[in-house]
Protein backbone atom coordinates (compact mmCIF):
# COMPACT_ATOMS: atom_id res chain seq x y z
CA UNK A 1 0.00 0.00 0.00
CA UNK A 2 2.76 1.96 1.07
CA UNK A 3 4.92 1.73 -2.31
CA UNK A 4 1.51 2.30 -4.12
CA UNK A 5 1.20 5.59 -2.87
CA UNK A 6 5.11 6.93 -3.08
CA UNK A 7 4.49 5.74 -7.11
CA UNK A 8 1.44 7.47 -7.78
CA UNK A 9 3.35 10.36 -5.63
CA UNK A 10 6.32 10.05 -7.25
CA UNK A 11 4.05 9.89 -10.89
CA UNK A 12 1.83 13.10 -9.91
CA UNK A 13 4.91 15.09 -9.08
CA UNK A 14 6.29 14.08 -12.60
CA UNK A 15 3.39 14.70 -14.33
CA UNK A 16 3.33 18.43 -13.14
CA UNK A 17 6.56 19.38 -13.50
CA UNK A 18 6.24 18.56 -16.85
CA UNK A 19 2.95 20.55 -17.33
CA UNK A 20 4.46 23.67 -15.89
CA UNK A 21 7.39 23.70 -18.66
CA UNK A 22 4.95 23.41 -21.48
CA UNK A 23 2.85 26.60 -22.03
CA UNK A 24 2.89 28.58 -24.94
CA UNK A 25 0.70 31.11 -25.89
CA UNK A 26 -3.06 30.84 -25.05
CA UNK A 27 -5.26 30.30 -27.45
CA UNK A 28 -6.45 27.47 -29.82
CA UNK A 29 -8.79 26.51 -32.72
CA UNK A 30 -11.37 28.69 -33.91
CA UNK A 31 -13.07 25.91 -34.65
CA UNK A 32 -13.78 25.15 -31.10
CA UNK A 33 -16.71 28.12 -30.74
CA UNK A 34 -19.10 25.43 -31.97
CA UNK A 35 -20.65 23.20 -30.00
CA UNK A 36 -18.89 21.95 -26.93
CA UNK A 37 -15.72 22.62 -28.41
CA UNK A 38 -12.48 20.10 -29.67
CA UNK A 39 -13.95 16.80 -28.29
CA UNK A 40 -11.42 14.79 -26.28
CA UNK A 41 -10.73 11.70 -27.88
CA UNK A 42 -8.45 9.88 -25.52
CA UNK A 43 -9.05 6.43 -23.60
CA UNK A 44 -5.34 5.91 -22.71
CA UNK A 45 -1.85 6.89 -23.66
CA UNK A 46 -1.51 3.10 -25.08
CA UNK A 47 -4.19 3.51 -27.25
CA UNK A 48 -4.00 7.28 -28.72
CA UNK A 49 -0.39 5.42 -29.98
CA UNK A 50 -2.43 3.66 -32.14
CA UNK A 51 -4.45 5.98 -33.84
CA UNK A 52 -7.28 5.58 -30.41
CA UNK A 53 -7.97 1.93 -30.55
CA UNK A 54 -9.19 0.34 -27.60
CA UNK A 55 -12.35 -1.06 -28.03
CA UNK A 56 -11.90 -4.92 -28.27
CA UNK A 57 -8.25 -4.54 -26.83
CA UNK A 58 -8.23 -5.96 -22.88
CA UNK A 59 -6.17 -3.67 -20.81
CA UNK A 60 -3.36 -5.38 -18.89
CA UNK A 61 -1.95 -2.27 -17.08
CA UNK A 62 -4.16 0.56 -18.05
CA UNK A 63 -7.55 1.70 -17.72
CA UNK A 64 -9.44 2.32 -20.53
CA UNK A 65 -12.36 5.06 -19.88
CA UNK A 66 -14.41 4.38 -23.14
CA UNK A 67 -15.18 0.73 -22.84
CA UNK A 68 -15.52 -0.70 -19.19
CA UNK A 69 -15.49 -4.40 -20.40
CA UNK A 70 -11.61 -3.94 -21.18
CA UNK A 71 -10.71 -3.67 -17.22
CA UNK A 72 -11.46 -7.45 -16.52
CA UNK A 73 -8.03 -8.54 -17.13
CA UNK A 74 -6.76 -5.86 -14.58
CA UNK A 75 -4.68 -8.20 -11.48
CA UNK A 76 -3.52 -5.52 -9.61
CA UNK A 77 -4.78 -2.07 -8.64
CA UNK A 78 -4.27 0.35 -11.03
CA UNK A 79 -3.39 4.29 -10.88
CA UNK A 80 -2.89 6.40 -13.76
CA UNK A 81 -1.93 9.91 -14.37
CA UNK A 82 -2.50 11.78 -17.61
CA UNK A 83 -0.30 15.00 -18.87
CA UNK A 84 -1.52 16.10 -21.94
CA UNK A 85 -0.03 18.74 -24.86
CA UNK A 86 -2.12 20.49 -27.29
CA UNK A 87 -0.42 22.71 -30.16
CA UNK A 88 -2.44 24.21 -33.18
CA UNK A 89 -0.20 25.84 -36.57
CA UNK A 90 -3.18 27.64 -37.75
CA UNK A 91 -3.89 29.74 -40.92
CA UNK A 92 -6.48 31.71 -43.30
CA UNK A 93 -4.51 31.70 -45.86
CA UNK A 94 -3.17 35.03 -45.32
CA UNK A 95 -2.21 35.03 -41.62
CA UNK A 96 -0.57 32.51 -39.25
CA UNK A 97 -0.38 31.85 -35.61
CA UNK A 98 0.95 28.93 -33.29
CA UNK A 99 -1.00 28.19 -30.33
CA UNK A 100 -0.21 25.37 -27.47
CA UNK A 101 -0.86 24.97 -24.08
CA UNK A 102 0.02 21.95 -21.47
CA UNK A 103 -2.71 20.45 -18.93
CA UNK A 104 -3.21 17.17 -16.51
CA UNK A 105 -5.38 15.69 -18.45
CA UNK A 106 -6.77 13.29 -15.50
CA UNK A 107 -6.80 10.36 -13.21
CA UNK A 108 -8.46 7.12 -13.24
CA UNK A 109 -7.76 4.07 -10.98
CA UNK A 110 -8.97 0.77 -11.03
CA UNK A 111 -9.60 -1.89 -7.90
CA UNK A 112 -9.56 -5.56 -8.76
CA UNK A 113 -12.11 -6.80 -6.75
CA UNK A 114 -12.52 -10.33 -7.79
CA UNK A 115 -10.00 -10.70 -10.32
CA UNK A 116 -10.88 -14.33 -11.39
CA UNK A 117 -14.52 -13.30 -12.31
CA UNK A 118 -12.74 -9.56 -13.82
CA UNK A 119 -14.79 -7.95 -11.26
CA UNK A 120 -12.77 -4.30 -11.13
CA UNK A 121 -14.13 -1.34 -9.59
CA UNK A 122 -12.97 1.67 -11.52
CA UNK A 123 -13.12 5.40 -11.47
CA UNK A 124 -11.71 8.94 -12.11
CA UNK A 125 -11.94 12.26 -13.74
CA UNK A 126 -11.20 12.84 -17.67
CA UNK A 127 -11.40 16.10 -20.08
CA UNK A 128 -14.81 15.71 -22.32
CA UNK A 129 -14.27 18.56 -24.28
CA UNK A 130 -12.13 21.69 -24.67
CA UNK A 131 -12.86 25.47 -26.05
CA UNK A 132 -10.16 27.48 -26.73
CA UNK A 133 -9.68 30.33 -29.33
CA UNK A 134 -8.66 34.08 -29.58
CA UNK A 135 -9.46 35.48 -32.81
CA UNK A 136 -8.91 39.28 -33.44
CA UNK A 137 -10.16 41.14 -36.54
CA UNK A 138 -10.30 44.84 -37.23
CA UNK A 139 -12.99 46.92 -38.73
CA UNK A 140 -14.22 50.52 -38.68
CA UNK A 141 -17.43 52.16 -38.18
CA UNK A 142 -18.64 55.90 -38.26
CA UNK A 143 -14.83 56.69 -39.64
CA UNK A 144 -13.25 55.28 -36.43
CA UNK A 145 -11.46 51.99 -36.63
CA UNK A 146 -11.64 49.48 -33.87
CA UNK A 147 -10.39 46.16 -33.07
CA UNK A 148 -13.00 42.90 -32.59
CA UNK A 149 -11.49 40.35 -30.55
CA UNK A 150 -13.59 36.64 -30.08
CA UNK A 151 -12.23 34.70 -27.11
CA UNK A 152 -13.81 31.15 -25.81
CA UNK A 153 -12.20 29.37 -23.17
CA UNK A 154 -13.17 25.95 -20.86
CA UNK A 155 -15.05 22.73 -21.94
CA UNK A 156 -16.68 19.74 -20.29
CA UNK A 157 -15.25 17.44 -17.79
CA UNK A 158 -16.37 14.00 -16.98
CA UNK A 159 -16.37 12.07 -13.62
CA UNK A 160 -16.88 8.28 -13.62
CA UNK A 161 -17.06 5.15 -11.62
CA UNK A 162 -18.29 1.94 -13.33
CA UNK A 163 -17.60 -1.92 -12.89
CA UNK A 164 -16.63 -5.28 -14.89
CA UNK A 165 -17.47 -8.48 -15.22
CA UNK A 166 -16.22 -11.61 -17.26
CA UNK A 167 -19.28 -13.38 -17.96
CA UNK A 168 -17.45 -16.22 -19.14
CA UNK A 169 -13.52 -16.78 -20.05
CA UNK A 170 -14.13 -14.93 -23.28
CA UNK A 171 -17.44 -12.87 -23.04
CA UNK A 172 -16.33 -9.48 -20.72
CA UNK A 173 -18.98 -7.10 -20.02
CA UNK A 174 -18.75 -3.71 -18.22
CA UNK A 175 -21.20 -0.70 -17.40
CA UNK A 176 -20.20 2.99 -15.87
CA UNK A 177 -22.01 6.24 -15.48
CA UNK A 178 -20.37 9.35 -16.40
CA UNK A 179 -21.04 12.89 -14.75
CA UNK A 180 -20.33 15.66 -17.31
CA UNK A 181 -19.50 18.87 -15.88
CA UNK A 182 -18.22 22.44 -16.86
CA UNK A 183 -18.04 25.88 -17.96
CA UNK A 184 -18.12 27.68 -21.48
CA UNK A 185 -17.42 31.29 -21.01
CA UNK A 186 -17.33 33.26 -24.72
CA UNK A 187 -17.07 36.60 -24.67
CA UNK A 188 -16.90 39.46 -27.93
CA UNK A 189 -14.80 42.52 -27.15
CA UNK A 190 -14.84 45.92 -28.90
CA UNK A 191 -11.80 48.71 -28.76
CA UNK A 192 -12.33 51.81 -30.40
CA UNK A 193 -9.12 53.71 -31.28
CA UNK A 194 -11.19 56.94 -30.60
CA UNK A 195 -12.38 57.98 -27.36
CA UNK A 196 -15.40 59.17 -28.61
CA UNK A 197 -16.41 55.46 -28.58
CA UNK A 198 -16.92 53.32 -25.05
CA UNK A 199 -14.92 50.18 -25.57
CA UNK A 200 -17.38 47.36 -24.48
CA UNK A 201 -17.21 43.26 -23.75
CA UNK A 202 -20.18 40.78 -24.19
CA UNK A 203 -19.75 38.14 -22.07
CA UNK A 204 -22.13 34.45 -21.93
CA UNK A 205 -20.82 32.15 -19.98
CA UNK A 206 -23.27 28.44 -19.92
CA UNK A 207 -22.62 25.98 -17.29
CA UNK A 208 -23.57 21.99 -17.80
CA UNK A 209 -24.02 19.29 -15.84
CA UNK A 210 -25.68 15.81 -16.29
CA UNK A 211 -25.26 12.18 -16.21
CA UNK A 212 -24.98 9.61 -19.07
CA UNK A 213 -23.68 5.97 -19.23
CA UNK A 214 -21.76 3.78 -21.48
CA UNK A 215 -22.14 0.24 -22.14
CA UNK A 216 -19.27 -2.33 -22.85
CA UNK A 217 -18.74 -5.73 -24.46
CA UNK A 218 -15.71 -7.83 -25.50
CA UNK A 219 -15.63 -11.22 -26.98
CA UNK A 220 -12.24 -12.81 -27.17
CA UNK A 221 -12.67 -15.87 -28.74
CA UNK A 222 -14.07 -14.84 -32.03
CA UNK A 223 -10.69 -16.54 -33.35
CA UNK A 224 -12.02 -20.01 -33.08
CA UNK A 225 -15.50 -19.05 -34.98
CA UNK A 226 -12.71 -18.69 -38.23
CA UNK A 227 -10.68 -21.41 -37.49
CA UNK A 228 -7.91 -19.27 -36.42
CA UNK A 229 -4.89 -21.16 -33.96
CA UNK A 230 -4.09 -20.70 -30.96
CA UNK A 231 -1.17 -18.26 -31.68
CA UNK A 232 -4.12 -15.88 -32.99
CA UNK A 233 -6.39 -14.58 -30.76
CA UNK A 234 -9.09 -12.36 -32.52
CA UNK A 235 -11.90 -10.17 -30.42
CA UNK A 236 -14.54 -7.89 -31.26
CA UNK A 237 -15.84 -5.15 -28.92
CA UNK A 238 -18.49 -2.72 -29.15
CA UNK A 239 -19.49 0.02 -26.62
CA UNK A 240 -22.59 2.57 -26.29
CA UNK A 241 -22.72 5.81 -24.52
CA UNK A 242 -26.57 7.01 -24.32
CA UNK A 243 -27.58 10.49 -25.08
CA UNK A 244 -28.33 12.88 -21.86
CA UNK A 245 -29.78 15.74 -21.39
CA UNK A 246 -27.53 18.23 -19.88
CA UNK A 247 -28.86 21.17 -17.10
CA UNK A 248 -27.57 24.37 -18.67
CA UNK A 249 -27.80 27.70 -17.08
CA UNK A 250 -26.44 30.82 -19.23
CA UNK A 251 -25.72 34.23 -18.50
CA UNK A 252 -24.75 37.35 -20.36
CA UNK A 253 -22.74 40.00 -19.37
CA UNK A 254 -22.44 43.69 -20.42
CA UNK A 255 -19.17 45.34 -19.42
CA UNK A 256 -18.56 49.08 -20.20
CA UNK A 257 -16.75 51.73 -19.02
CA UNK A 258 -16.12 49.99 -15.73
CA UNK A 259 -19.56 48.55 -15.32
CA UNK A 260 -20.95 45.19 -15.75
CA UNK A 261 -25.06 44.84 -16.52
CA UNK A 262 -26.44 41.53 -17.08
CA UNK A 263 -28.27 41.39 -20.09
CA UNK A 264 -29.94 38.03 -19.89
CA UNK A 265 -30.37 34.96 -17.30
CA UNK A 266 -31.89 31.58 -18.44
CA UNK A 267 -31.99 27.50 -17.55
CA UNK A 268 -32.52 25.21 -19.65
CA UNK A 269 -30.55 22.32 -21.31
CA UNK A 270 -28.04 21.02 -24.16
CA UNK A 271 -28.61 17.23 -25.35
CA UNK A 272 -25.76 15.68 -26.70
CA UNK A 273 -26.69 12.71 -28.98
CA UNK A 274 -25.58 9.12 -27.82
CA UNK A 275 -22.40 7.40 -29.45
CA UNK A 276 -21.47 4.44 -30.84
CA UNK A 277 -19.06 2.29 -31.36
CA UNK A 278 -17.50 -1.01 -32.82
CA UNK A 279 -14.17 -2.42 -32.84
CA UNK A 280 -11.47 -5.89 -33.75
CA UNK A 281 -8.06 -6.61 -32.72
CA UNK A 282 -6.18 -9.49 -33.10
CA UNK A 283 -2.86 -10.76 -30.72
CA UNK A 284 -0.35 -12.52 -32.96
CA UNK A 285 2.33 -15.40 -30.68
CA UNK A 286 1.33 -12.69 -28.02
CA UNK A 287 3.85 -10.11 -29.13
CA UNK A 288 1.93 -8.36 -32.12
CA UNK A 289 -1.47 -6.46 -32.04
CA UNK A 290 -3.79 -5.10 -34.87
CA UNK A 291 -6.96 -3.40 -34.50
CA UNK A 292 -9.35 -1.22 -35.97
CA UNK A 293 -12.21 0.54 -34.43
CA UNK A 294 -15.02 2.97 -35.39
CA UNK A 295 -17.23 4.88 -33.80
CA UNK A 296 -20.36 7.45 -34.55
CA UNK A 297 -22.37 10.29 -32.82
CA UNK A 298 -25.65 11.97 -34.59
CA UNK A 299 -24.69 15.77 -33.71
CA UNK A 300 -27.23 17.24 -36.02
CA UNK A 301 -29.50 15.94 -33.10
CA UNK A 302 -27.69 18.44 -30.97
CA UNK A 303 -30.04 21.10 -28.98
CA UNK A 304 -28.97 24.23 -26.47
CA UNK A 305 -31.53 25.67 -25.06
CA UNK A 306 -34.34 24.09 -27.43
CA UNK A 307 -31.91 25.15 -30.62
CA UNK A 308 -29.80 23.58 -32.74
CA UNK A 309 -26.72 25.49 -33.20
CA UNK A 310 -24.92 26.38 -36.93
CA UNK A 311 -21.64 24.27 -38.16
CA UNK A 312 -22.42 21.05 -37.00
CA UNK A 313 -22.82 17.85 -38.62
CA UNK A 314 -23.17 13.68 -37.66
CA UNK A 315 -19.49 13.05 -36.83
CA UNK A 316 -17.61 9.58 -37.90
CA UNK A 317 -14.03 7.96 -36.43
CA UNK A 318 -12.15 5.44 -37.90
CA UNK A 319 -8.79 4.22 -36.64
CA UNK A 320 -6.05 1.46 -37.36
CA UNK A 321 -3.61 0.56 -35.27
CA UNK A 322 -0.84 -1.84 -34.58
CA UNK A 323 1.57 -2.53 -31.57
CA UNK A 324 4.84 -4.21 -30.21
CA UNK A 325 3.70 -5.91 -26.83
CA UNK A 326 6.15 -5.81 -24.65
CA UNK A 327 7.87 -9.24 -23.34
CA UNK A 328 5.65 -10.40 -20.40
CA UNK A 329 8.79 -12.29 -18.10
CA UNK A 330 12.86 -11.67 -17.61
CA UNK A 331 13.73 -9.99 -20.64
CA UNK A 332 15.83 -7.32 -21.30
CA UNK A 333 14.79 -3.57 -21.14
CA UNK A 334 14.26 -3.35 -24.71
CA UNK A 335 11.97 -6.47 -25.10
CA UNK A 336 10.41 -4.75 -22.06
CA UNK A 337 9.43 -1.65 -24.21
CA UNK A 338 6.44 -1.36 -26.17
CA UNK A 339 6.13 0.24 -29.84
CA UNK A 340 2.93 1.66 -31.44
CA UNK A 341 1.41 3.12 -34.93
CA UNK A 342 -1.47 4.49 -35.78
CA UNK A 343 -3.91 6.36 -38.50
CA UNK A 344 -7.16 8.12 -37.59
CA UNK A 345 -9.54 9.51 -39.86
CA UNK A 346 -12.22 11.72 -38.53
CA UNK A 347 -15.05 13.38 -39.97
CA UNK A 348 -15.53 15.88 -37.25
CA UNK A 349 -18.93 17.42 -36.02
CA UNK A 350 -17.78 20.78 -37.31
CA UNK A 351 -19.44 22.03 -40.56
CA UNK A 352 -18.79 25.49 -41.27
CA UNK A 353 -20.04 28.03 -44.41
CA UNK A 354 -21.13 24.55 -46.26
CA UNK A 355 -17.67 23.30 -45.57
CA UNK A 356 -17.21 19.79 -43.57
CA UNK A 357 -14.10 19.79 -41.86
CA UNK A 358 -12.46 16.09 -41.95
CA UNK A 359 -8.75 15.90 -39.66
CA UNK A 360 -6.53 12.75 -40.58
CA UNK A 361 -3.28 12.28 -38.38
CA UNK A 362 -1.00 9.70 -37.78
CA UNK A 363 0.56 8.67 -34.69
CA UNK A 364 3.07 6.53 -32.50
CA UNK A 365 4.31 5.74 -29.06
CA UNK A 366 6.35 3.94 -26.79
CA UNK A 367 6.02 2.70 -23.62
CA UNK A 368 8.82 1.13 -20.96
CA UNK A 369 9.13 0.11 -17.45
CA UNK A 370 10.28 2.35 -14.53
CA UNK A 371 10.07 0.32 -11.73
CA UNK A 372 8.04 -2.59 -10.41
CA UNK A 373 4.72 -2.60 -11.28
CA UNK A 374 5.00 0.77 -12.87
CA UNK A 375 5.10 2.19 -16.75
CA UNK A 376 5.68 5.42 -18.26
CA UNK A 377 3.55 5.52 -22.27
CA UNK A 378 4.35 8.30 -24.27
CA UNK A 379 2.00 8.75 -27.39
CA UNK A 380 2.57 11.75 -30.20
CA UNK A 381 -0.03 12.52 -33.03
CA UNK A 382 -0.25 15.20 -35.99
CA UNK A 383 -2.75 15.79 -37.84
CA UNK A 384 -4.42 18.29 -40.30
CA UNK A 385 -8.13 19.36 -39.96
CA UNK A 386 -9.71 22.35 -42.33
CA UNK A 387 -9.24 24.29 -45.57
CA UNK A 388 -8.51 28.29 -46.04
CA UNK A 389 -11.32 28.48 -48.90
CA UNK A 390 -14.34 30.46 -47.71
CA UNK A 391 -11.74 32.74 -45.87
CA UNK A 392 -11.85 29.38 -42.65
CA UNK A 393 -8.57 27.98 -41.60
CA UNK A 394 -6.38 25.03 -41.57
CA UNK A 395 -5.34 23.42 -38.31
CA UNK A 396 -2.09 21.68 -38.12
CA UNK A 397 -2.44 19.87 -34.81
CA UNK A 398 -0.05 18.58 -32.50
CA UNK A 399 -0.87 16.53 -29.75
CA UNK A 400 1.57 14.78 -26.53
CA UNK A 401 0.19 13.13 -24.00
CA UNK A 402 2.36 11.18 -21.15
CA UNK A 403 0.63 8.60 -19.37
CA UNK A 404 2.12 7.33 -15.68
CA UNK A 405 0.38 3.61 -14.60
CA UNK A 406 1.41 2.85 -11.16
CA UNK A 407 0.21 -1.39 -10.13
CA UNK A 408 0.59 -3.42 -7.27
CA UNK A 409 -1.30 -6.51 -5.68
CA UNK A 410 -3.78 -5.07 -2.99
CA UNK A 411 -6.42 -7.66 -1.28
CA UNK A 412 -3.74 -10.54 -0.99
CA UNK A 413 -4.58 -12.73 1.99
CA UNK A 414 -1.92 -13.67 4.27
CA UNK A 415 -0.93 -17.59 4.08
CA UNK A 416 -1.99 -19.58 6.98
CA UNK A 417 0.81 -20.44 9.59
Amino acid sequence: MLTIVRNIWKGTVFLVLIASTCRAASGGSGYSRYGIGDVRYVPNARAFGMGGVSFAVLGMAEVNRFNPAAWTNLKRTTFSGTFFYEGFSTTDGVNSAYFGSGEFGGAMIALPIAPSHGIVLAGGFNRYSSVKYDILSTGSEFGTAFDLRNTGSGGLSNALLGLSYSATSKLHLGMQTQYLFGTIENSSTIDFTSTTFLSSEIRRTTRFRGFQFTFGAIHSGIGSWFGLSNRHQLSLGAVFTTSVDLTAERQRLLIRDSRTDTLTLEEGTAFIPARFGLGAAMTIDSRYLIGTDVSYQNWKRYEEFGNHPDGLRNSLRWSVGAERLPARQRASFGDQVAYRLGFTYNATYYRVMNKSLDEISISGGIGFPVGPGTRINLAVEYGLRGTTENQLQRDNILHFIVTVNVGELWFIRAAEE
